[in-house]
Protein backbone atom coordinates (compact mmCIF):
# COMPACT_ATOMS: atom_id res chain seq x y z
CA UNK A 1 0.00 0.00 0.00
CA UNK A 2 1.25 3.13 -0.58
CA UNK A 3 2.09 5.44 2.37
CA UNK A 4 0.45 8.97 3.11
CA UNK A 5 3.59 10.65 1.75
CA UNK A 6 3.28 8.47 -1.61
CA UNK A 7 -0.38 9.44 -1.75
CA UNK A 8 0.79 13.01 -1.49
CA UNK A 9 3.18 13.23 -4.35
CA UNK A 10 1.11 11.54 -6.71
CA UNK A 11 -1.59 13.73 -6.36
CA UNK A 12 0.63 16.50 -6.70
CA UNK A 13 2.54 14.83 -9.64
CA UNK A 14 -1.15 13.69 -11.51
CA UNK A 15 -2.52 17.77 -10.90
CA UNK A 16 0.78 18.75 -12.53
CA UNK A 17 -0.29 16.72 -15.57
CA UNK A 18 -3.69 17.59 -15.14
CA UNK A 19 -2.61 21.40 -15.56
CA UNK A 20 -0.32 21.20 -17.81
CA UNK A 21 -2.57 19.16 -20.26
CA UNK A 22 -5.59 21.48 -19.64
CA UNK A 23 -3.11 24.42 -20.57
CA UNK A 24 -2.32 23.36 -23.76
CA UNK A 25 -5.94 22.22 -24.66
CA UNK A 26 -6.93 25.69 -23.97
CA UNK A 27 -4.24 27.70 -25.38
CA UNK A 28 -5.06 25.42 -28.85
CA UNK A 29 -8.63 25.97 -28.37
CA UNK A 30 -8.02 29.77 -28.41
CA UNK A 31 -5.80 29.89 -31.13
CA UNK A 32 -8.31 27.72 -33.11
CA UNK A 33 -11.70 28.82 -31.93
CA UNK A 34 -11.69 31.72 -35.38
CA UNK A 35 -11.13 28.73 -37.73
CA UNK A 36 -13.71 26.54 -35.62
CA UNK A 37 -16.49 28.87 -36.12
CA UNK A 38 -16.34 29.66 -39.87
CA UNK A 39 -13.50 32.60 -39.49
CA UNK A 40 -10.34 33.00 -41.47
CA UNK A 41 -6.97 32.99 -39.52
CA UNK A 42 -5.93 36.66 -39.93
CA UNK A 43 -3.07 36.30 -41.89
CA UNK A 44 -5.78 34.82 -44.38
CA UNK A 45 -7.86 37.42 -44.13
CA UNK A 46 -5.23 39.86 -44.84
CA UNK A 47 -2.40 39.36 -47.02
CA UNK A 48 -0.12 42.05 -47.93
CA UNK A 49 2.73 42.72 -50.42
CA UNK A 50 5.42 45.53 -50.09
CA UNK A 51 7.13 47.12 -52.61
CA UNK A 52 9.20 50.35 -53.63
CA UNK A 53 9.19 52.15 -57.00
CA UNK A 54 9.59 55.58 -57.49
CA UNK A 55 10.73 56.84 -54.43
CA UNK A 56 7.43 54.93 -52.32
CA UNK A 57 7.12 52.48 -50.28
CA UNK A 58 3.94 50.51 -50.12
CA UNK A 59 2.28 48.09 -48.06
CA UNK A 60 -0.63 46.38 -50.71
CA UNK A 61 -3.27 44.49 -48.97
CA UNK A 62 -5.69 42.10 -50.30
CA UNK A 63 -8.71 41.77 -48.20
CA UNK A 64 -10.50 38.08 -48.69
CA UNK A 65 -14.46 39.07 -49.19
CA UNK A 66 -17.15 39.77 -45.85
CA UNK A 67 -13.99 41.24 -43.87
CA UNK A 68 -12.55 44.65 -44.00
CA UNK A 69 -9.92 46.76 -42.94
CA UNK A 70 -10.23 50.04 -40.14
CA UNK A 71 -8.13 53.12 -42.00
CA UNK A 72 -8.18 54.88 -38.62
CA UNK A 73 -6.07 51.58 -37.15
CA UNK A 74 -3.00 52.09 -39.58
CA UNK A 75 -0.14 53.57 -38.10
CA UNK A 76 3.44 53.35 -38.83
CA UNK A 77 6.60 53.55 -36.94
CA UNK A 78 10.23 53.19 -37.20
CA UNK A 79 12.50 51.69 -34.12
CA UNK A 80 12.41 54.32 -32.61
CA UNK A 81 8.65 54.51 -32.00
CA UNK A 82 8.56 57.85 -33.94
CA UNK A 83 5.54 57.97 -35.94
CA UNK A 84 6.31 58.29 -39.89
CA UNK A 85 3.44 59.29 -42.38
CA UNK A 86 1.99 58.01 -44.76
CA UNK A 87 -1.04 58.30 -47.42
CA UNK A 88 -3.90 56.01 -48.21
CA UNK A 89 -6.75 56.60 -50.01
CA UNK A 90 -10.40 57.35 -48.89
CA UNK A 91 -12.37 54.25 -47.24
CA UNK A 92 -15.83 53.17 -47.80
CA UNK A 93 -17.97 55.26 -45.24
CA UNK A 94 -19.86 52.54 -42.22
CA UNK A 95 -21.15 52.79 -39.13
CA UNK A 96 -19.24 50.32 -37.22
CA UNK A 97 -20.90 48.24 -34.43
CA UNK A 98 -17.00 48.52 -32.21
CA UNK A 99 -15.86 52.52 -33.87
CA UNK A 100 -18.73 53.50 -34.65
CA UNK A 101 -18.90 55.80 -37.97
CA UNK A 102 -15.33 55.25 -39.53
CA UNK A 103 -13.15 54.63 -42.99
CA UNK A 104 -13.12 51.36 -44.25
CA UNK A 105 -11.64 49.72 -46.96
CA UNK A 106 -12.76 46.27 -48.71
CA UNK A 107 -11.03 43.69 -51.14
CA UNK A 108 -7.76 45.69 -51.17
CA UNK A 109 -6.14 48.97 -50.42
CA UNK A 110 -2.74 50.32 -50.84
CA UNK A 111 -0.87 52.27 -48.25
CA UNK A 112 1.94 54.10 -49.32
CA UNK A 113 5.04 55.69 -47.52
CA UNK A 114 7.46 58.42 -48.79
CA UNK A 115 11.30 57.20 -49.07
CA UNK A 116 12.34 60.49 -47.91
CA UNK A 117 10.73 60.46 -44.60
CA UNK A 118 13.52 57.57 -43.58
CA UNK A 119 17.17 58.22 -43.83
CA UNK A 120 18.90 57.61 -47.39
CA UNK A 121 21.73 56.53 -46.18
CA UNK A 122 20.92 54.06 -43.65
CA UNK A 123 18.77 51.16 -43.58
CA UNK A 124 15.53 51.42 -41.33
CA UNK A 125 12.93 48.86 -39.46
CA UNK A 126 9.09 49.98 -39.79
CA UNK A 127 6.25 48.89 -37.88
CA UNK A 128 3.06 49.00 -39.36
CA UNK A 129 0.21 48.04 -37.57
CA UNK A 130 -3.26 47.43 -38.85
CA UNK A 131 -6.86 45.76 -37.78
CA UNK A 132 -9.60 44.66 -39.40
CA UNK A 133 -12.96 42.92 -39.13
CA UNK A 134 -15.36 40.56 -40.04
CA UNK A 135 -18.55 41.50 -41.36
CA UNK A 136 -20.46 38.40 -39.60
CA UNK A 137 -19.29 39.78 -36.26
CA UNK A 138 -15.40 39.08 -35.87
CA UNK A 139 -13.18 41.65 -34.39
CA UNK A 140 -9.53 40.73 -34.93
CA UNK A 141 -7.44 41.98 -32.55
CA UNK A 142 -4.47 44.57 -33.42
CA UNK A 143 -1.53 42.99 -35.83
CA UNK A 144 1.85 44.54 -36.44
CA UNK A 145 4.55 43.81 -39.09
CA UNK A 146 7.73 44.25 -39.74
CA UNK A 147 9.17 45.92 -42.21
CA UNK A 148 12.84 46.88 -43.46
CA UNK A 149 13.84 50.04 -45.74
CA UNK A 150 17.51 49.13 -47.51
CA UNK A 151 17.95 52.37 -49.35
CA UNK A 152 20.92 51.18 -51.27
CA UNK A 153 19.18 48.58 -52.66
CA UNK A 154 15.89 49.85 -53.09
CA UNK A 155 14.40 47.20 -51.16
CA UNK A 156 11.61 47.40 -49.08
CA UNK A 157 11.08 43.71 -47.56
CA UNK A 158 9.26 41.32 -44.40
CA UNK A 159 11.17 41.06 -41.38
CA UNK A 160 13.14 43.47 -38.84
CA UNK A 161 16.76 44.20 -40.24
CA UNK A 162 19.05 41.29 -38.50
CA UNK A 163 22.34 42.10 -35.81
CA UNK A 164 25.55 41.03 -35.76
CA UNK A 165 24.75 39.44 -32.01
CA UNK A 166 21.10 38.70 -32.25
CA UNK A 167 21.95 34.75 -33.24
CA UNK A 168 24.44 34.79 -30.01
CA UNK A 169 22.41 36.40 -27.88
CA UNK A 170 19.50 34.48 -28.24
CA UNK A 171 20.30 30.88 -29.17
CA UNK A 172 18.03 28.85 -31.80
CA UNK A 173 16.71 26.22 -29.18
CA UNK A 174 12.72 25.49 -29.05
CA UNK A 175 13.01 22.84 -27.10
CA UNK A 176 13.99 24.00 -24.07
CA UNK A 177 10.49 24.02 -22.67
CA UNK A 178 9.84 20.08 -23.62
CA UNK A 179 13.09 18.98 -21.85
CA UNK A 180 12.47 21.02 -18.93
CA UNK A 181 9.28 19.56 -18.51
CA UNK A 182 10.75 16.00 -19.03
CA UNK A 183 13.11 16.56 -16.28
CA UNK A 184 10.78 17.56 -13.69
CA UNK A 185 8.46 14.96 -15.06
CA UNK A 186 11.46 12.17 -14.18
CA UNK A 187 12.57 13.85 -11.35
CA UNK A 188 8.88 13.83 -9.39
CA UNK A 189 9.04 10.00 -10.71
CA UNK A 190 11.49 9.11 -8.58
CA UNK A 191 10.74 10.45 -6.09
CA UNK A 192 7.30 8.64 -5.69
CA UNK A 193 9.43 5.69 -6.83
CA UNK A 194 11.98 5.39 -4.04
CA UNK A 195 8.65 6.81 -1.31
CA UNK A 196 6.79 3.28 -2.74
CA UNK A 197 7.08 0.47 -0.64
CA UNK A 198 8.20 -3.20 -2.06
CA UNK A 199 5.49 -5.54 -2.19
Amino acid sequence: MLTNTSRALCLILFSFLATSSFSQDSLSNTFGQVSAVGFLPVEEAYTYQLNAQDGQLTIEWLIEPGYYLYRHRFAVQNSEGQSIAWEIEPGLKKTDEYFGDVEVYYQFTTLTIAASALPSNAPSDLKISYQGCADAGLCYPPETLSAHWLPEQNLFAHGALPTQHSSAAQPNNPDAPGWLSALLFALIGGMILNLMPCV
